[in-house]
């Protein structure tokens, strides 16, 4: 990224590679990815994250997502023990 990135992954432009980067990092934050050795990517997601299409394709924002987990910060998942409780938790009452 360093070599090829601009404002995003690739230059000043939305690619493929910012639309997987997205989710990929959030999935490394609910797992206590430590980020401040990789500022670039951290930057680039900051700068993704608040944009309205990444807002509304997040999965904190889907009808299918429990009520209990819609608009939740990520930093209430540091333990993905607590991660796996919750979603497990309303998984299992949800279908009973």
């Amino acid at each position: 990224m360093k070599r090829t990135g601009g404002k995003y992954s690739v230059g000043d432009e939305l690619t493929m590679a910012d639309i997987v980067l997205a989710p990929t990092v959030e999935a490394g934050i609910r797992w206590g990815v430590d980020f401040s050795v990789l500022q670039r990517t951290k930057e680039i997601y900051d700068r993704l994250k608040v944009l309205p299409c990444f807002e509304e394709g997040d999965w904190r924002h889907q009808e299918d997502t429990p009520e209990a987990l819609r608009g939740i910060s990520l930093s209430r998942f540091k333990s993905r023990n607590r991660l796996i409780a919750d979603i497990i938790g309303d998984h299992v009452s949800s279908t009973r």
